[in-house]
């Protein structure tokens, strides 16, 4: 390849015609199929219940104070659907730029133990969001709790899967 490269430079046209025939040395390997919990529609599932557990908090809780009409909701409840929400929807935007950008455009910042301060601040909000949703599990009031309590369920294996749980 370096004498052909090497003719080209020096402006003589090589043949056109391709000599031998192409063996490899070590034969290739097929791309192994995903896990379940890998693929598209599980992770496209998972953020659904995530946003209609965290964000339908929000909903429910505003009509509830425009209303004034309902009990108030536990602490747990409000961090587990803030911290959730927030490090769902940072930690998709986050690794949706980068990859967007391929690094080319992105300069991440300041590096905290090699990791951008940004994407340690989204982890250090996923952390909070896993003591709220136990706790919101262990003191649970009511039904009105049950989808929080789902889309807190899935948002942990979620967040160890995408990195935000890992030290």
């Amino acid at each position: 390849m370096t004498s052909w490269v090497g003719a080209v430079a020096a402006g003589a046209a090589p043949p056109t015609s391709v000599a031998g025939t192409g063996d490899q040395a070590r034969p290739t390997a097929g791309v192994p199929p995903l896990a379940w919990y890998k693929s598209e529609w599980v992770q496209l599932g998972a953020l659904l219940v995530m946003l209609i557990g965290f964000g339908g908090f929000w909903l429910v809780t505003g009509v509830r104070a425009v209303r004034r009409r309902g009990p108030s909701t536990p602490r747990s409840a409000r961090v587990l659907a803030g911290a959730g929400l927030v490090a769902m929807l940072g930690g998709l935007g986050y690794l949706g730029f980068v990859q967007a950008t391929r690094g080319r455009t992105f300069d991440p910042g300041p590096m905290v133990a090699g990791r951008p301060l940004l994407w340690l601040a989204l982890q250090a909000v996923a952390v909070v969001a896993v003591p709220a949703a136990v706790a919101l599990a262990v003191r649970r009031r009511d039904r009105a709790s049950l989808p929080l309590l789902v889309a807190g369920a899935v948002f942990i294996p979620w967040a160890a899967y995408w990195g935000l749980l890992l030290p």
